[in-house]
């Protein structure tokens, strides 16, 4: 059998009010929804909003990193889709069946 490894995708299909939502619920420090919606909603840069809130990127990549664990938690289930992309080592081909046989 072929070697094969497996990305594993996963999306979530949020409006922008429905994840504006999320983080008014349950992101209850001030400065860090500010933060996430900084990032998830206006796609600023770690360094935009370091310099916005005078932390260093590092402390803001923590603050991100915190707030996504906790709203990802509350995300319904049905909004999350995942997407398997197989890829086979040194060309040989490797089927979805083989894949999931061996795991």
């Amino acid at each position: 059998m072929p070697f094969c490894w497996v990305n594993m995708i996963k999306f979530v299909d949020l409006s922008v009010s429905e994840l504006n939502e999320l983080i008014d619920s349950w992101i209850f420090n001030e400065r860090n929804r500010q933060i996430l919606k900084a990032r998830l909603i206006n796609g600023k840069t770690y360094e935009q909003i370091g310099e916005l809130f005078e932390l260093s990127d590092s402390q803001v990549k923590r603050i991100i990193a915190k707030g996504t664990e906790t709203i990802a938690a509350k995300i319904p289930k049905e909004k999350i889709k995942t997407e398997y992309r197989t890829k086979p080592k040194m060309t040989q081909k490797c089927t979805k069946t083989e894949l999931i046989a061996s795991c």
